[in-house]
């Protein structure tokens, strides 16, 4: 069968007019292809969210941007550009977003609106001035995180250190464990270690390394022990203040920290080990000898004597009035 015919049967042409001129042909043929051409700029993952909202009974409405404002819940670290160039650039072409973000009436003022999900969308709809396509629902603030949350861990693909910040938002909201679980799509045990990565790390330097899509949740909880060192966090607070780490992307940002505290860390080992001295002490009577290990932060002694046991025990009961001792020379010294 030609491609005219095979054409012709799909819209439904018969064969009266098939004997029309062909220039009528030839228009009909063209409107077809504009037709298709037009049905297949919106992708079947908007039809289907479209549908599901018609069949749910939401009525999209199209909203002023400066009528909206953000979420009260946070769950981005930052924004990608390319995808929001692209976003952009398709609702500059349809000259509307396919699909429809969703906002709740305000909580706390009236005539307003407030984002549930859709926030690049809304964002684009501000920049190019149109309105933003939107479904209106009532909805308190615990279906709003769940909403939220599923939508963006589905369609926004947030990284391992956006959802355990989330997961910590949310916490100190007190928000409960089951919502939080549902709301980012996560089991207890993987909840529990977003959760510690989030406390244990200054959020300062989350911050400031960013969402770092590519650095999945082992790599966090490597930095999460390195870090867990006083010592080391301040030395990351230090190594963010650098302006040459902000000119690096949100993943070189995570490897050049990581980095940096891993050979710290073994510095610091290799400094410990080398500074401690051993030395060894004898009785002048010979009836006693003892092997002492020292450093900057312990004192170890150890003695080798048929009475090591009972000079111990003397030195143990006497520990408080050798320590007063001590510091009365010192002060006397000062």
């Amino acid at each position: 069968m030609s491609r005219k015919h095979a054409l012709s049967e799909l819209v439904g042409l018969d064969g009266a007019d098939q004997d029309q001129p062909a220039q009528e042909n030839k228009s009909r043929a063209d409107y077809v292809r504009r037709g298709a051409s037009r049905a297949m700029q919106k992708s079947l993952g908007d039809i289907a969210e479209n549908a599901k909202l018609v069949a749910a009974g939401d009525v999209i409405v199209s909203l002023e941007p400066d009528t909206i404002d953000p979420s009260f819940f946070v769950d981005r670290l930052e924004e990608d550009d390319l995808e929001f160039t692209e976003l952009l650039n398709a609702i500059k072409r349809d000259g509307y977003n396919s699909t429809p973000i969703l906002v709740r009436p305000h909580p706390e003022t009236e005539n307003r609106y407030m984002i549930v999900y859709g926030h690049r969308r809304w964002k684009v709809a501000q920049k190019l001035g149109v309105k933003v396509r939107a479904v209106i629902k009532t909805i308190e603030d615990i279906g709003h995180v769940i909403a939220q949350g599923q939508e963006n861990s589905a369609r926004s693909n947030l990284s391992f250190i956006e959802k355990s910040m989330a997961a910590a938002k949310l916490d100190s909201m007190g928000q409960s464990r089951e919502t939080i679980k549902t709301a980012l799509s996560v089991d207890d045990a993987l909840l529990s270690r977003m959760l510690s990565v989030a406390t244990t790390i200054d959020s300062r330097i989350i911050f400031a390394i960013g969402a770092a899509k590519k650095i999945g949740r082992d790599r966090w909880e490597e930095m999460k022990r390195l870090i867990a060192n006083p010592q080391l966090s301040r030395i990351a607070l230090d190594a963010i203040r650098a302006p040459e780490f902000d000119e690096l992307s949100s993943n070189e940002r995570f490897e050049l920290m990581l980095k940096t505290l891993k050979q710290t860390g073994r510095s610091a080992k290799s400094r410990g080990r080398t500074s401690v001295k051993k030395s060894i002490w004898t009785a002048s009577d010979q009836s006693m000898a003892a092997s002492i290990q020292r450093s900057q932060t312990a004192f170890q002694l150890k003695i080798n004597s048929e009475t090591a046991g009972e000079f111990g025990d003397y030195i143990e009961q006497n520990l408080d009035r050798l320590l007063a001792e001590y510091k009365a020379g010192k002060e006397t010294d000062g």
